[in-house]
């Protein structure tokens, strides 16, 4: 695929993420000082592909934006089932979210 083509069709979600992202961690922060400890970021995908740059971008960002660490863990296999399993099986309290693709990139908490 041409990497253009992509970049454009991505384009738009990848947007619509950090609006989302930004705008959710302003009003936490209005709020109170949340998050207060890491948060894990599972990447369902392999390492080194589009999601998990993207993923890796935002992790970045948000760890600037919050001052705790986003901690990014690729956790690839099974149609992306694995890494939603460890999200979906988070312990209460542990800040865990996900990176995942369809046609659009959305982070999940």
């Amino acid at each position: 695929m041409n990497v253009f083509r992509w970049m454009a069709a991505g384009c738009h979600g990848v947007a619509w993420l950090f609006g989302l992202a930004f705008a959710g961690s302003t009003a936490a922060h209005a709020a109170t000082n949340w998050p207060v400890k890491p948060v894990r970021m599972v990447n369902p995908y392999t390492a080194g592909g589009g999601v998990d740059v993207v993923g890796h971008t935002i992790a970045n960002q948000l760890s600037e934006m919050w001052g705790q660490p986003v901690v990014t863990d690729n956790r690839p296999g099974a149609g992306t089932t694995i890494g939603m399993e460890i999200v979906a099986h988070a312990p209460p309290g542990k800040l865990t979210c996900s990176v995942c693709m369809g046609s659009r990139v959305h982070l999940m908490t």
